[in-house]
């Protein structure tokens, strides 16, 4: 995928792995056109039911940045995003199947 981040142009591609019923793997490659660098990322997800109703969501994230690679907080707000829609999804699959 490409997408236009501000000035920059950064192209990634992600591959989930599911391990049902209850965890899955995240594996990320991006680079950016405008600023020479690389980012690796890796995610393992784990939920754990705390409760009837409640289930607690654990994560483990690795990065790898290659020099020139965005700002940190330019990969935060990036990983926020991304987050943003994944916990969405992840809501709805819950209900739909409790």
């Amino acid at each position: 995928m490409t997408q236009q981040q501000g000035s920059r142009r950064v192209t990634s591609v992600g591959i989930v792995t599911l391990h049902p019923p209850n965890s899955w793997q995240f594996s990320s490659i991006s680079r950016s056109k405008s600023i020479v660098g690389q980012t690796i990322e890796t995610g393992k997800y784990h939920l754990k039911k705390i409760g009837p109703r409640k289930t607690k969501l654990e994560i483990v994230f690795n990065l790898k940045r290659s020099v020139g690679a965005s700002a940190k907080i330019e990969l935060l707000n990036h990983l926020n995003e991304i987050w943003e829609k994944y916990a969405a999804a992840l809501e709805q699959d819950y209900f739909r199947k409790s």
